[in-house]
């Protein structure tokens, strides 16, 4: 083999392993990402957990001691809590992918959920008041 020939391979094995050397790099810094990203929503789903619970608790000691109509509010805004808690379960701890993109769907999800806020904030304002 001449050596213009055999540097060329050596040449495209170096290439080769440099270009297999990032893959492999990119590829577990994406599985650390993943793992870190699960173990975040892992988190964040115990805690919806545990705050659904609390306003379960919260809206039953409130049905003793408030009006008909307020008491009404804060059970429905504790049924649209568990539809929302429902339905982000459903697309971060489950498999299946909503019918939106789902960048998306997020962000659809995102508005809904600023929105019940917005509405959870006047409730409260108009109770106080």
């Amino acid at each position: 083999m001449d050596p213009i020939s055999a540097l060329a391979i050596v040449a495209l094995v170096v290439q080769f392993v440099d270009i297999g050397g990032r893959l492999i790099t990119k590829g577990r810094q994406k599985q650390q990402q993943a793992r870190d990203r699960d173990v975040l929503l892992a988190e964040h789903s115990e805690k919806l957990s545990s705050l659904n619970k609390a306003l379960h608790e919260a809206a039953q000691d409130f049905r003793g001691t408030a009006n008909s109509v307020s008491a009404g509010r804060v059970h429905d805004i504790r049924d649209e809590c568990d539809r929302l808690a429902e339905e982000l379960k459903h697309v971060f701890g489950q498999p299946g992918s909503p019918k939106q993109k789902p960048g998306e769907y997020l962000d659809d999800l995102a508005k809904r959920l600023n929105s019940f806020k917005q509405s959870v904030m006047e409730v409260a304002l108009l109770s106080i008041w």
